[in-house]
């Protein structure tokens, strides 16, 4: 009875480590695009620039999160990092699809999946070797 106890511990525990890393990438998100249109507004960037920003704040958001739940793990970090950032951007083109949003799949849409995915992954990692 002791030890099932331990077990659902732990599994909360997991489970509690990657939504608060979850929700700390996208609290930068929202920091991020709120930064960003501000940028938009007074130096009235291109569509294209915007579009590059939004990645690279998708990858940066990704990779902190990826430290932060890196930096809770023991184990398996740069997995569990790596999990994390295939959830945040899935949570993205969910919400995308719900909206019913008017653009079509591009091709870039794998790749920020890969970039997020990988970034998540490399913080993790780089806790993991922190920690050690």
């Amino acid at each position: 009875m002791i030890e099932e106890n331990k077990e659902k511990d732990s599994a909360l525990k997991v489970c509690g480590d990657f939504l608060f890393a979850l929700s700390i990438s996208y609290g930068v998100t929202i920091v991020g695009i709120f930064l960003l249109a501000f940028l938009l507004l007074v130096f009235q960037l291109s569509v294209n620039t915007v579009q590059w920003l939004l990645i690279i704040l998708y990858t940066v958001a990704s990779f902190w999160g990826g430290c932060i739940l890196g930096g809770r793990k023991k184990q398996k970090a740069g997995l569990q990092g790596m999990s994390l950032g295939a959830v945040y951007y899935g949570i993205f083109l969910m919400i995308s699809f719900l909206q019913k949003s008017q653009q079509q799949w591009k091709e870039g849409v794998i790749g920020i999946l890969f970039l997020t995915i990988l970034a998540a992954g490399l913080g993790g990692i780089t806790q993991s070797f922190r920690r050690n």
